[in-house]
C-alpha cells in the first residue's frame, strides 16, 4: 500500500475510533495558539491535535504544503512553545509512532529538547527509551482495548510495523531537519 493511501485509511480509522489515540483531527487551525501570519503557515499543514494541545502537522521547509505531502517531514508543536521540532521524517515513520501515544512522542521530544540545549546536564534520550522500557510500556498500553486495536489494525491492514528504538528514529529526525528550528526562530514569528 503507498503512503499517502495509508495515511488516508488512518485519518479513516482514527475518525471512526476516536478513543485509540489521544489524537483529534482537524481540518483547520483556527483555534492555534500563536499568531504567526500567513508567511510562516503557508509552510506547515496542521491536521491533528492532541488531548494537551500540541499540534502536529507537515513542514515544507521550500514554501506551501503541496497536496500530498505524505514525504516532507512532520512537526510537534506545543501550545506551551516547547517542544517545537520535527519528529517523523516523513509519514511512514509517524504511522510507526501511532503504535505508542503521543505523550509517549511528547516525552521523547521534551527529553530531547533539554537534552539539545544542555548535553551535560541532561541524558541522551536513548539510553532512557532502552528495549526493556518500551516493551514494559508497550504492555501497560495494551490493557486499553482501543489502543490494542489500532496497534494490531496498523500491523495488519497497514503493515507498520512498531519501531524497534522510536527514541532513535526521532532523534535522527531532528537531527536531519535542524534547519526546522533555525526557520522556526530565524525572524519569522
Amino acid at each position: 500500500m503507498d503512503t499517502q493511501q495509508a495515511f488516508t485509511e488512518f485519518k479513516a480509522y482514527l475518525a471512526g475510533h476516536p478513543d485509540a489515540l489521544d489524537l483529534q483531527l482537524i481540518d483547520d487551525a483556527s483555534d492555534f495558539p500563536f499568531d504567526w501570519g500567513p508567511d510562516v503557515m503557508k509552510h506547515l499543514r496542521l491536521f491533528a491535535k492532541t488531548g494537551t494541545g500540541s499540534y502536529i502537522g507537515f513542514w515544507s521547509p521550500d514554501g506551501a504544503v503541496p497536496k500530498n505531502p505524505e514525504n516532507l517531514p512532520l512537526v510537534w508543536i506545543d501550545h506551551e512553545g516547547v517542544p517545537m521540532s520535527v519528529f517523523a521524517r516523513n509519514t511512514d515513520d509517524f504511522l510507526a509512532f501511532m503504535h505508542f501515544d503521543t505523550g509517549f512522542i511528547y516525552e521523547i521530544l521534551i527529553d530531547y529538547h533539554f537534552y539539545k540545549t544542555d548535553p551535560a546536564g541532561y541524558d541522551d534520550p536513548a539510553k532512557k527509551f532502552t528495549k526493556k522500557y518500551l516493551t514494559k510500556y508497550l504492555k501497560e498500553k495494551d490493557s486499553s482495548p482501543d489502543f490494542k486495536a489500532l496497534g494490531h489494525w496498523l500491523s495488519e491492514k497497514l503493515g507498520v510495523s512498531i519501531p524497534a528504538d522510536p527514541a532513535d528514529m526521532i532523534g535522527k529526525a531532528i537531527d536531519a531537519h535542524k534547519d526546522f528550528n533555525e526557520w522556526l526562530h530565524h525572524d519569522n514569528l
